[in-house]
């Protein structure tokens, strides 16, 4: 028998599934309510209610009783934006062969553009899971952040920029000479800050990262955010307010220095899966993952804003699927995301050096080099560049904010999270 005096007057039970009862107690001692979860047949978790008396019910990341993890299915998404990530040189080539643009139904420009903006959704996914991971509050866990983002994302960056610039690489295919674009594009191309100073990109990857290193600034206050009032309709609610600003900046024409307005949809669909993930996944199968892609690819390809439909359908689906087990997939996918930023940032170098200097070599050789250079050039990047500098980002993030209880290294996950 439990005493009267403990159980008190607000003792609750009831049946949540065929696994779970929940108690609510109030202890004597101190008056606080809490929350008894009975996982049957063994596990026993006592756990304080949320904010406000709310449940806090499958709210923690940890608590899995289907032993389904909580984190979305990423690994397909590595894959299909990294393939992506490849189209815009592909979309070159057939121009350039067969001035043909299209496979099918498919647009390459189209499908090269969708995959980089699921990479968004897929980055702030990432980099929510990572500050999630990091043993630091308030502004220690931002400065801890966005020293790391640095030392991930400038370096690369900049070396791109400076080959360009000291090899002169043109911008695009279509044009035959370098042409010098001055100083106020060089150095704003260093800074990743095109869009703000209306500079055109000195090679086309480029283009994308200017909103992601801007998006890095509002992540921990978005972090903070969820931690204050978690559950998962703040974020969409933020994605409803941020998605109705998108529209009237491009109803009203607005100016392009206020381009990450436009792209704020797609990286708050990631927000949404961090949150979700915190609730009970409904365990489907992995292979549906793709066919979710497959769905938001097609929503996709009504217009720019539709995308935003797509990038939230995959927000809300990510965190429902089982992770996939297959360990060769799942090998290729841990390559994919730890070499993806190189393979962005170099394969249009590759393939101007291919097409424009050896435009007189056979094809075969040509093919060759090609595929030889698309394999070595982000791996030699990664260990040269990439890997020290990112090693040197913790270093000093550890060193700033020296009172982390876990330090954790650059994951293949987050490695992932760049472009």
């Amino acid at each position: 028998m439990v005493p009267r005096a403990f159980v008190g007057r607000t003792a609750n039970a009831y049946l949540c599934n065929r696994f779970l009862i929940s108690i609510n107690i109030r202890l004597p001692f101190r008056g606080r309510r809490r929350k008894l979860l009975f996982v049957l047949p063994k596990d026993i978790i006592l756990r304080r209610s949320g904010p406000h008396g709310r449940s806090d019910l499958f709210r923690s990341s940890k608590f899995d009783p289907n032993g389904v993890s909580a984190c979305p299915v990423i690994t397909g998404t590595w894959i299909f934006c990294a393939l992506a990530q490849l189209c815009p040189s592909i979309s070159v080539i057939s121009l350039r062969a067969n001035h043909v643009d299209r496979i099918g139904p498919i647009s390459i420009h189209n499908f090269a553009q969708t995959g980089v903006l699921f990479f968004f959704v897929h980055t702030s996914l990432v980099l929510m899971l990572s500050m999630d991971r990091m043993g630091a509050s308030g502004h220690k866990l931002a400065l801890a952040f966005y020293v790391r983002r640095l030392f991930r994302i400038y370096p690369l960056s900049m070396f791109a920029v400076l080959f360009v610039v000291l090899f002169h690489v043109p911008r695009f295919f279509q044009i035959v000479h370098y042409d010098w674009l001055g100083w106020r594009a060089f150095l704003s191309n260093l800074a990743l800050t095109q869009n703000l100073t209306l500079s055109h990109n000195l090679l086309p990857p480029l283009w994308s990262l200017p909103l992601e290193v801007q998006m890095y600034v509002l992540l921990p206050p978005l972090f903070f955010l969820l931690k204050r009032y978690p559950g998962w309709h703040v974020p969409l609610v933020l994605w409803c307010i941020g998605a109705l600003l998108a529209s009237l900046l491009i109803r009203f024409h607005a100016s392009e220095r206020l381009e990450l307005g436009r792209y704020v949809p797609f990286f708050l669909a990631g927000v949404i899966a961090f949150a979700l993930s915190k609730y009970r996944a409904l365990a489907l199968p992995s292979w549906g993952w793709l066919i979710a892609i497959a769905v938001a690819y097609a929503i996709r390809q009504a217009g720019f804003t539709a995308g935003w439909i797509a990038c939230l359908f995959l927000g809300l689906t990510a965190p429902q699927f089982r992770e996939i087990s297959q360990k060769n997939v799942k090998k290729m996918a841990t390559w994919v995301a730890r070499y993806s930023y190189g393979i962005y940032l170099s394969h249009m170098i590759i393939f101007w050096y291919v097409l424009a200097v050896l435009a007189h070599t056979h094809l075969a050789i040509r093919v060759g080099v090609c595929i030889t250079l698309s394999i070595v050039c982000p791996v030699v990047l990664y260990h040269l560049i990439e890997k020290p500098m990112i090693n040197k980002g913790v270093k000093l993030a550890n060193f700033l904010v020296p009172d982390r209880s876990r330090r954790p290294t650059e994951s293949p996950a987050s490695e992932a999270a760049n472009a």
